[in-house]
This record gives structure tokens, sequence and C-alpha cells, in this order.
């Protein structure tokens, strides 16, 4: 598993954005053809994923880590909030850290997994939807933690 950690001001994370109605529709069909049932459905709710100031973690699920301790990837996600001074932190699904990236069902569990033992010790965590096309905006300031990069192993 491995995770990108970047400290994000203004983020906001857009499922679909800027698309026109059939063409979100068309997107929806080719990615749940891809996907399968592992898609949530897009609803005003769940559209836009924002925070004035975040640490966002991207959680990449790789093919082996079936068998693999979430506790230090939660403790790490936790660990690195304090050290940017996050108000909330946002974790998510990222598949693209990876040359070799888990079959789709195992990297929603998982990834599912550390957002909510994050959750569990910090209320103020977010998530955006997985498996669909998003756009990302944010501004990261300028220090040393902004971004950092970690792989974890299985046990």
């Amino acid at each position: 598993m491995k995770v990108l950690y970047m400290h994000a001001k203004n983020l906001k994370i857009d499922i679909g954005e800027n698309k026109k109605p059939r063409k979100m529709r068309e997107m929806a069909r080719r990615i749940e053809r891809k996907q399968g049932p592992l898609l949530d459905k897009i609803t005003s709710k769940n559209k836009v994923t924002s925070s004035p100031n975040a640490l966002l973690a991207f959680v990449c699920v790789e093919a082996g880590d079936e068998n693999i301790d979430l506790k230090p990837v939660v403790q790490s996600i936790l660990d690195a909030r304090v050290l940017v001074a996050a108000k909330d932190i946002v974790v998510g699904s990222f598949g693209h850290l990876s040359a070799n990236p888990a079959d789709p069902a195992l990297a929603k569990v998982l990834s599912e997994q550390v957002f909510k033992g994050v959750l569990k010790e910090y209320p103020d965590t977010l998530t955006y939807l997985f498996g669909w096309d998003k756009s990302l905006e944010m501004r990261m300031p300028c220090h040393p933690m902004n971004a950092s990069f970690k792989s974890f192993g299985p046990q």
C-alpha cells in the first residue's frame, strides 16, 4: 500500500466537474462497465468534497495487500495531519501511485477501511467517491512537509 500525503489549502474535489448531463451519463456508463457495482451513485451530497485546510491522503492499494495491517497506515495519516497542522483529513483511493494496483474490489474495501480507521480517531475526516473521474483544486503551502510519500507492506 502506498500513501501520498499533501497539505491542501482551499481543497475542492469535484466528481465529474464541468460535464454536461449527457456527457456525465456517458461517463457513468463507461466507468460502470469497467468498475461494475463498486461505484456509489453521484448525488448532490457526495459530488464535492472540500476543506479550507486539509491533509489529503491518496491511498493506493496494491496487488498483494490482502493481509496488510492497516493500523500503521491509519496512524501515519493521523501523525501527518498533526505535522502539517491541518484541520481536516481527506482520505481517498488513488490507484495511480502503483504499476501494480489491486483489483478494484479489494482497493475499495481496503481504502474504505483506512478511511473508517482514521474517522474513528479523528471525526473531521472526509472522503470522496471511489472510482469516479474527478477534478482537483487546491493550493499547497510552501513548507518542508507539504507533500510526502510512504509505502506500507504486508506483515
